[in-house]
């Protein structure tokens, strides 16, 4: 029900976003805190920003620097230079070998990869421009199932990863190279770390590797190739 719940509202910001009148009474309920600008999707603000109308576009630029600051500021001109990079046609076989990579030791995408991250499968449909704000800004937005916990236990030893599993008496945490099984009783301090565990940095791989991997994910028979 709550990712059911949380389409529909992506899909009402879509349309809001459709018309400058409304896209500006959109950012005036955001301006004034009726809406959490939190629930926008990166698309979403995506939208607002690149709006064709300069006035949308301003207003929307405005806010969003203003609520998140210089990071998030960096980040937006880091995606803004590599958008027009990934909208170029790539080597989707390239793409397939850069993928399993770079980014099957965490997301399985019809089956191939690890189970660690958010599955993959058919994500493609997002659109190049949407994934592409996922990869170099993974902390924007993370499914509350996949922020990574912090544990230290009595003994000093720190931990982190995603709970894998839990029960009364333990808690497992699962990370890139291994899972690790903590006993209640041995825990001294738990924290949410609000953070994924995708690492940041995936600029390096540089625009042409990135595009190719886009391509990939994005290409209709990958997105078709639901397993």
């Amino acid at each position: 029900m709550a990712v059911k719940g949380k389409q529909i509202q992506t899909e009402i910001f879509a349309q809001l976003i459709k018309r400058a009148d409304s896209a500006l009474l959109l950012i005036d309920a955001l301006d004034k805190n009726q809406i959490d600008h939190t629930k926008l999707d990166p698309n979403s603000v995506y939208r607002l920003r690149t709006n064709p109308n300069t006035e949308v576009a301003k207003r929307a630029a405005d806010f969003f620097d203003r609520v998140r600051g210089p990071v998030a500021k960096e980040k937006d001109a880091l995606i803004a230079k590599f958008a027009p990079e990934i909208a170029k046609a790539g080597n989707v076989s390239a793409g397939h070998a850069a993928f399993v990579k770079n980014c099957a030791v965490c997301h399985t995408l019809n089956g191939e990869g690890a189970n660690i991250g958010p599955n993959l499968t058919g994500i493609g449909a997002h659109g190049r421009e949407e994934l592409l704000v996922h990869v170099l800004d993974p902390n924007r937005v993370v499914e509350p199932n996949f922020i990574s916990v912090s544990i230290e236990t009595k003994d000093g030893e720190q931990f982190d990863g995603i709970v894998a599993r839990e029960n009364e008496k333990s808690i497992v945490l699962r990370n890139q190279t291994s899972e690790h099984e903590i006993a209640r009783a041995d825990i001294q301090s738990k924290r949410n770390t609000g953070r994924s565990l995708m690492p940041e940095g995936f600029e390096a791989l540089g625009a042409e590797t990135l595009r190719n991997i886009l391509a990939y994910m994005c290409d209709p028979k990958t997105v078709a190739a639901k397993k």
